[in-house]
């Protein structure tokens, strides 16, 4: 096996899981986040080589957040809710109590799909405001407005509990 190959195969295996919880939070079923995920580590096998090797992990976020915004807007239309948000078990990550909360997924599920992509970058896999506008191809500014919105539309509907710790940066 090429030593490229061998490098790919070992990111799958350290990224891949934590891209698909991150894919299921901003899409809210787990097969739809297994389907966007394999097509953003698709896409990744595609430019790897011109991809430098401490971006990796960035490029496919923002890989990953572009398929999910893209598909959200295809399927705006034709979607119907079914109330059923969760197909299988969750997350074995640390955070698979976010993943978990029925009550959460419907309130980032009403969420348009940029703000719910900023929340999702920002509050579960902790990226700074510049992370974020990077891996969502998009302004620091507008990152810091989607999130603001995001935020103060969770704060209308769901318990104190259950939101983001905010610092002065969101």
């Amino acid at each position: 096996m090429a030593r490229d190959e061998e490098a790919y195969l070992a990111f799958v295996d350290t990224s891949a899981s934590r891209l698909r919880r991150m894919a299921y939070l901003m899409c809210g079923d787990w097969q739809i986040a297994e389907d966007h995920t394999q097509e953003a580590l698709i896409r990744m096998y595609v430019k790897w080589n011109r991809v430098e090797e401490s971006g990796r992990l960035a490029y496919a976020r923002r890989v990953l957040t572009r398929i999910i915004i893209d598909e959200s807007r295809k399927a705006r239309h034709k979607r119907e809710r079914t109330g059923d948000l969760e197909d299988r078990p969750a997350s074995r990550e640390a955070d698979a109590a976010v993943a978990d909360n029925v009550d959460l997924q419907r309130a980032l599920a009403s969420l348009p799909a940029r703000q719910r992509a900023c929340v999702v970058l920002r509050f579960v896999d902790d990226l700074s405001v510049a992370d974020t506008a990077s891996a969502m191809n998009t302004s620091q500014g507008t990152v810091k407005s989607q999130t603001a919105k995001a935020l103060e539309h969770l704060r209308s509907v769901l318990s104190p509990s259950l939101l983001p710790a905010v610092g002065a940066s969101a």
